[in-house]
């Protein structure tokens, strides 16, 4: 008996926590935050056919909670407004981001062939047409983009299938040198291009493989991005602050922990296909899924705090996962204010720019230079009057040495190189990791106004202006 009374209550369980899954949030806007103060919540509920049959549900069924990022109070906030498939389909943007390094001209159980074919390249693009062509009535947005060392724009935005499907003839074998695979890159530039977007953001990735930089991989800079590295992290905060939905489909190949745990926190999905019909198939469910979304809409608690977390419920049953979301503020006021408040802080803020930019603050030379901050000294010039300019930094001081002295330098002393190029132009070079401008670099190309940063010390490069 003690054994059945155990089983019921484990199936009960279960059954219980199945249905806490039933509801999600796959995405917040809060682009029109300034303008109405409001953010929209976009949720996904897991049996939306059968409620399209026996009824959906309305504003009273929903409810939201928000938090504070590190406070543990929950506080219930209204809803305004509640649309079953949010936004009109002209104001839902997709990004196709198609992985086309070396390894996806394999075949589908990773051995080498020349077969067309039988490559895996080849029933993506079968998969995408037969969506283009299913989807063919639909005006949402789509953009294809495709990477490997490089990242190349295949088709622009457009609602044309016709164009979408022209694009996908482009697609070519990558060369040796061309078969790495930028995948954190690819995602950073695919998330810029869809944040200038309003609406409903959907970043749709296929890859083969992981992330296999060029510059790490290769021991040598990219020939576009040097040896600048991205973090998945900072994806992730990109991702939050812009609403973007990030579903993964990993292809002929296993799941990748970490890009289906981003796409889980983003509100999407991941998916593993290993044939043409298993790839389509996941194509058109996130289509179908974005497709029956509903978007609520709130006034969130006046706050300072730029990031927040929501849950919502339906019912006063089904909670979805918590979801946590960054959210910009002008000024450090709430979003809560008159639009015309807005008006004028901008107005007075161009005011104080041009004012700001018009006041020479500085003496300008003219020479190249660096500018010392911190350190022995409040402010120090460096002239920069060699094809090579070596300096030591350290905690105490900074000074200029030569060769013969790099053998002689203290273990708390970080060299670093300033080369002048045949062209003119300007490199660094530094014998351990230093940050410049923010990213941490051991050697790079210099532009004016670049921020060398040694422990305490900040270092700026400076040229004097062409017309000097």
């Amino acid at each position: 008996m003690k054994k059945i009374l155990f089983s019921l209550i484990i199936l009960w369980c279960s059954q219980f926590l199945g249905a806490q899954q039933n509801i999600t949030i796959t995405g917040v806007d809060s682009s029109e935050m300034l303008l109405n103060g409001k953010i929209h919540v976009y949720v996904s509920l897991q049996n939306i056919e059968e409620l399209k049959e026996s009824g959906l549900p309305g504003l009273e069924d929903f409810s939201l909670t928000e938090k504070e990022s590190l406070m543990d109070e929950w506080s219930q906030q209204d809803i305004r407004d509640l649309q079953f498939n949010g936004v009109n389909q002209d104001q839902i943007s997709f990004i196709l981001l198609l992985d086309n390094s070396g390894s996806m001209y394999d075949t589908i159980n990773a051995r080498p062939t020349e077969n067309s074919d039988e490559q895996r390249i080849h029933f993506v693009t079968k998969a995408l047409e037969d969506l283009f062509y299913s989807t063919s009535e639909n005006n949402d947005s789509l953009s294809i983009v495709s990477f490997n060392t490089n990242i190349k724009t295949l088709a622009p935005f457009t609602d044309s299938r016709s164009k979408l499907r022209s694009a996908l003839e482009s697609i070519s074998r990558p060369e040796p040198d061309e078969a790495y695979t930028e995948l954190y890159r690819a995602m950073k530039e695919a998330s810029d291009s869809l944040s200038l977007r309003k609406g409903r953001k959907v970043l749709i990735l296929l890859t083969d493989g992981e992330n296999y930089s060029y510059s790490e991989n290769r021991k040598e800079p990219h020939p576009v991005y040097g040896n600048e590295l991205i973090d998945l992290d900072d994806i992730e905060t990109e991702m939050q602050k812009r609403g973007i939905s990030l579903y993964t489909i990993h292809y002929a190949r296993a799941e990748d922990p970490e890009l289906s745990n981003l796409s889980d926190r983003t509100g999407g999905l991941s998916y593993t296909a290993s044939s043409g019909t298993e790839l389509l198939s996941a194509y058109k469910e996130i289509h179908e899924r974005i497709s029956n979304e509903f978007r609520l809409s709130y006034k969130p608690a006046v706050s300072a705090a730029r990031e927040r977390s929501i849950k919502v419920t339906l019912n006063d049953t089904e909670t979805s996962p918590e979801y946590s979301f960054l959210w910009e503020i002008f000024w450090g006021l709430s979003p809560l204010l008159s639009w015309w408040v807005y008006l004028i802080l901008i107005v007075l803020s161009l005011v104080l720019i041009l004012v700001i930019h018009r006041t020479p603050f500085e003496k300008v030379y003219a020479f190249p230079h660096l500018e010392l901050l911190g350190g022995e000294a409040d402010k120090t010039i460096i002239q920069i009057s060699q094809d090579k300019t070596m300096i030591a930094v350290s905690r105490e001081q900074t000074r200029v040495m030569d060769e013969t002295e790099i053998g002689s330098m203290n273990s708390d002393e970080t060299g670093i190189t300033i080369i002048r190029g045949p062209e003119g132009k300007y490199s660094l070079k530094a014998d351990e990791e230093i940050m410049v401008n923010n990213k941490t670099v051991i050697s790079r190309d210099l532009e004016p106004g670049d921020v060398i940063r040694s422990g305490e010390t900040v270092i700026i490069f400076e040229e004097p202006p062409e017309d000097q």
